[in-house]
């Protein structure tokens, strides 16, 4: 019953697309270098994080991979936003002639295309936001690890669970 609600590709040649979603952007794939990114500067990245925070033991060596795996793909995540904002002022500049060349119908038929460029501006605010989230999260663990280990007293994190009445708001 699912998959007669779901929104996935049905076709073949649509999975084979769906496939490459991750690489389309790179925010999701599991490979930490794609095609036409310098693998040499994530090595100098790796290397000047690993001086610079000094990881002791092997939870701080995790800590500090997760943050220079984290850095790299919010690297990559401004290189996806700037690259969809040049596309869309692309788009706009044929946009003009593209209104006087067609029918409503194809206007109406293309519009879609053109919102879910915005869909794809949000969904990469989101990754940009959750990256991070998560490279912060992993150096203020180390940063709490390290406090610890040189006898400084660290306070735990504080736990706040918020309700909200949204009553008030409708």
């Amino acid at each position: 019953m699912q998959e007669k609600t779901s929104g996935g590709p049905r076709t073949d040649e649509g999975k084979a697309i769906s496939k490459l979603n991750a690489v389309t952007h790179g925010l999701l794939t599991k490979a930490a270098v794609l095609e036409g990114e310098d693998s040499a500067a994530l090595e100098a990245l790796r290397s000047a994080l690993h001086q610079e925070l000094d990881p002791q033991g092997e939870l701080e060596s995790f800590l500090v991979e997760r943050i220079v795996v984290d850095m790299w793909r919010f690297r990559r995540a401004v290189q996806t936003e700037t690259n969809a904002m040049e596309a869309n002022r692309m788009r706009a500049k044929t946009n003009v002639t593209f209104l006087f060349d067609r029918s409503k119908e194809e206007i109406a038929l293309n519009a879609e295309t053109y919102m879910v460029t915005n869909d794809d501006m949000e969904r990469i605010m989101r990754y940009m936001i959750a990256i991070e989230r998560s490279m912060f999260r992993s150096l203020h663990e180390i940063q709490r690890l390290k406090a610890e280990r040189n006898g400084v007293p660290i306070i735990p994190p504080a736990i706040v669970d918020v309700t909200m009445d949204r009553s008030e708001y409708r």
